[in-house]
């Protein structure tokens, strides 16, 4: 039965994938400061890289803006982290850097619609096993996996390129066996965004908060780096491992509980049911969903998915605090 549930799982995931690779993403370019996107996700990485794993960050000496998706940068560098680790099963280093580069032109490794110019450089690089000459020439080919069967979809680092080549850049691999890999992303440095830090510090004074979330993820490694998240940003965390857990919490406690986030697929009753039944306890409590599925894959229950109620995982920071947040809001407009 565990050997059906884990395959099933994997079949899901990659099925989500290929809907990502596949689908038109609506490519929102803007202003982005690298090292500061970097730094802003250094809580999740540090959880995702594990305990026996040193994650290093060196922003360069000037700050590095380049115009993309933010969030499709985001993935990019979760996911090369990820990578990093995996290559790294006794432990190591993964090092994340910034710097400015003149590619020239005639570079070989120009391709698409990337142009000869200034570029940032955001390399991430690991002390991991490395990759032989035949595995790199393959490397960014979709469904080709150096992983064993049932641990990668080989869709990663397709998608990795697909996103930076949308943003007008480039990525390049170095390896060699028995000493690391590093990942170098180019992309065109940009003019910095007008009133950046203001426009910045005015966006985290809307996202922080001080309500009370009731958090219910089986997983602990994504309940902690969740959790983390949500007290950074000012707001009151109760976890919970089950929907019974959180069921026994909510009847139990008398404390208010102003957003339940909760992941849909877990042992026992689903997120969809754990919701039902809090929100005859509580009723009017938000609730958020965290999936690692597409909606569409829950039927007959994605009709409960409604416009920000849903997040996929992985997700940054400003992706869970914007949702929270903008939950919190509606329920504050519709008591007012």
């Amino acid at each position: 039965m565990r050997a059906i549930l884990d395959a099933s799982t994997r079949a899901s995931t990659l099925t989500r994938r290929l809907l990502v690779f596949g689908r038109s993403h609506a490519f929102e370019p803007g202003a982005v400061e690298v090292d500061g996107l970097v730094s802003s996700l250094g809580a999740m990485l540090r959880s995702l890289a594990s305990d026996r794993v040193q994650l290093v960050l060196r922003p360069g000496t000037r700050a590095a803006w380049v115009r993309a998706d933010r969030a499709q940068l985001e993935q990019v560098v979760v996911n090369l982290v990820v990578n990093a680790r995996d290559a790294m099963p006794d432990g190591g280093c993964v090092t994340i850097g910034t710097a400015h580069v003149e590619v020239p032109a005639g570079d070989p490794r120009l391709r698409g619609s990337a142009e000869p110019g200034e570029y940032v450089r955001l390399t991430v690089a690991d002390t991991g096993i490395g990759i032989d000459a035949a595995t790199l020439a393959h490397i960014f080919e979709p469904f080709f996996s150096t992983k064993s069967v049932g641990k990668g979809t080989g869709l990663g680092l397709s998608i990795v390129e697909e996103a930076i080549a949308r943003a007008g850049g480039f990525i390049a691999v170095e390896s060699a066996l028995g000493v690391g890999t590093q990942f170098a992303i180019h992309l065109r440095a940009a003019e910095p965004a007008v009133d950046a830090h203001a426009a910045t510090e005015a966006r985290r004074q809307v996202a922080d908060g001080s309500e009370t979330v009731l958090l219910v993820d089986d997983e602990p490694r994504v309940r902690a780096v969740t959790a983390r998240l949500l007290r950074e940003s000012g707001y009151s965390v109760v976890e919970a491992a089950s929907a019974a857990i959180a069921v026994a919490i909510v009847e139990r406690d008398a404390a208010p509980v102003d957003l339940l986030v909760t992941d849909v697929v877990m042992p026992g009753e689903s997120g969809f049911d754990l919701a039902h039944r809090l929100t005859a306890l509580r009723p009017g409590l938000p609730v958020l969903f965290i999936s690692a599925h597409a909606p569409e894959s829950s039927a007959p229950h994605h009709q409960a998915f409604t416009e920000g109620s849903y997040l996929a995982k992985p997700f940054t920071r400003d992706g869970l605090i914007a949702r929270v947040r903008g939950l919190l809001e509606q329920r504050r407009a519709l008591r007012a």
